[in-house]
């Protein structure tokens, strides 16, 4: 079964250790971004009501547009090594300012907060 593995994902003698930590590192980070888009839509809704959803995915598509433009070009110009991790880097920063809001409570006097979070989620999940 071993050897299987090594020849379908072509891996090298001692690959192995770090292709599956890899792989569980990959599988902790979509569960991780899908979990906060989920939750950033209960929060959404609870919070603002779903009278509000077609303003918030206006805003999403108009975003990722702009998004999408500007990940092209720093594909374009950067290597997708450091572009991945500039944009790590901005998503831990961006969850790390909403768990700040959320302990403080400025997300609970602050509706925006929740506007706010739904619409970087799906950024940050694209």
């Amino acid at each position: 079964m071993k050897e299987r593995a090594v020849r379908l994902f072509n891996l090298y003698t001692g690959e192995a250790k770090q292709a599956l930590f890899f792989a569980l590192l990959a599988f902790v980070l979509f569960f991780a971004a899908s979990l906060g888009w989920k939750l950033s839509d209960a929060l959404f809704i609870i919070h603002l009501s779903a009278s509000k959803l077609p303003l918030a995915y206006g805003t999403i598509s108009c975003a990722l547009i702009g998004c999408v433009t500007l990940i092209l070009y720093a594909y374009h110009r950067y290597t997708p090594t450091h572009v991945f991790y500039k944009l790590l880097l901005l998503a831990t920063i961006f969850y790390g300012l909403i768990t700040l809001s959320l302990v403080t409570g400025v997300a609970k006097s602050t509706p925006w907060t929740w506007f706010i979070l739904k619409v970087c989620n799906h950024i940050v999940y694209i």
